[in-house]
């Protein structure tokens, strides 16, 4: 796949964080979202190959979440929309971090997403 320049790469990832913000506005949920230009801009702890990570506070419904522009750019669209659904996940069960390994949570985040993406395929 070609590498998407960076203003149609930062406009489909905005279309996806908006086709799926009800999955956690819903709850009640805020969010900010930091497009990064590369890992360099990431938070720390970050692996080269994240597109996004979230950083969430469960007890004020509040969540940053970090999108890394260079890893998203070959990404294709349903990839996007799988990864701003996986990171909503991980803000819905952030009270479960605090007894569980990132792993686990993580895999708990993936299925979640997973599940919920091919539900809008029908």
């Amino acid at each position: 796949m070609n590498r998407l320049p960076r203003n149609k790469n930062l406009a489909r990832i905005r279309r996806a964080f908006k086709r799926w913000e009800f999955v956690v506005t819903h709850w009640g949920w805020k969010f900010t979202v930091v497009y990064c230009d590369g890992l360099d801009d990431m938070p720390s702890g970050t692996s080269a190959n994240t597109t996004a990570c979230t950083v969430a506070d469960w007890q004020y419904l509040k969540a940053t979440i970090y999108v890394n522009l260079t890893a998203c750019a070959d990404e294709t669209d349903d990839e996007i929309e799988t990864t701003v659904i996986h990171e909503f996940m991980h803000m819905l069960i952030d009270p479960l971090y605090d007894n569980n390994k990132r792993n686990e949570m993580d895999y708990i985040a993936t299925v979640l997403s997973r599940t919920i993406f091919g539900m809008k395929k029908g």
